[in-house]
């Protein structure tokens, strides 16, 4: 099992943790701002976010491959096509993994964020920000057939998929939008929503296995973030990684390998 999340906390690289034997290496040096690394689906690359200018970027054997303007990059399961926002009011565009034939899936005045994939590819859960509350949504791979799943008063933003595309983890945030708070969960089809982690800033979920790994600042001071990992049972709590007074992991990916 193999993590990419972003290291550092001021123009962060991307640094890659073999879960199996707990070592790790610097895939993108801190210092290029690169944030949000995903797997490509045969985990021999990855995409991930120049901040800077907002570029997405294949990250490959053979060097960096534009994509895309945006961020926020989902990879489809069979690896064909990518999920990002972008375009001038932050929708969910959808393209080819080569960065071609780029398509807007969603419209309108409101804002969305975090676009995933479920696990048979057909629908896309993403966050959309209506009537001043960020909300989890769910539509078609093609833009088709969107509707609302979480009802709750907290901001809730970046949710993912289950493996068996049953359920949905995704984190409430502060008021300010952008802190994160608790990760919860919810049945896909909205109902039983529960907290599953609580206790400081903990966010950015994903799922992989029996496991749902998080960034969270527990544990550490205020704002410093390190990767942890426990089953949707609430059971296992485990800190992953464990970063230096000054640095931070967050925002982890899977991928087996």
């Amino acid at each position: 099992m193999l993590v990419a999340l972003s290291q550092g906390d001021n123009s962060p690289g991307v640094e890659e943790v073999d879960l199996g034997t707990g070592t790790s290496a610097i895939r993108v040096a801190p210092g290029a701002n690169t944030r949000e690394a995903v797997w490509t689906n045969d985990g021999s690359s990855f995409i991930c976010v120049n901040e800077t200018d907002d570029t997405i970027y294949l990250v490959s054997s053979t060097g960096l491959h534009r994509l895309a303007t945006g961020v926020n990059p989902g990879v489809s399961p069979d690896g064909t096509k990518m999920a990002y926002v972008g375009g001038s009011s932050n929708q969910i565009m959808l393209l080819a993994a080569d960065g071609t034939a780029p398509v807007q899936l969603t419209n309108g005045p409101d804002q969305t964020l975090g676009p995933s994939f479920s696990p048979d590819g057909r629908e896309i859960a993403f966050s959309k920000k209506t009537n001043g509350l960020w909300q989890v949504w769910v539509m078609d791979a093609n833009g088709a057939n969107q509707h609302q799943i979480t009802q709750g008063a907290d901001h809730a933003r970046f949710a993912v998929w289950s493996p068996d595309g049953k359920e949905l983890a995704y984190n409430t945030t502060l008021p300010d939008e952008l802190t994160p708070k608790d990760v919860w969960l919810v049945e896909a089809n909205g109902q039983n929503p529960r907290q599953l982690v609580t206790g400081g800033q903990n966010g950015r979920p994903d799922w992989a296995g029996d496991s749902i790994f998080f960034n969270s600042d527990r544990d550490r001071a205020a704002g410093y973030l390190d990767v942890w990992a426990i089953h949707p049972d609430g059971s296992g709590l485990t800190r992953i990684t464990r970063s230096a007074a000054d640095t931070g992991r967050y925002a982890p990916e899977w991928h087996a390998g």
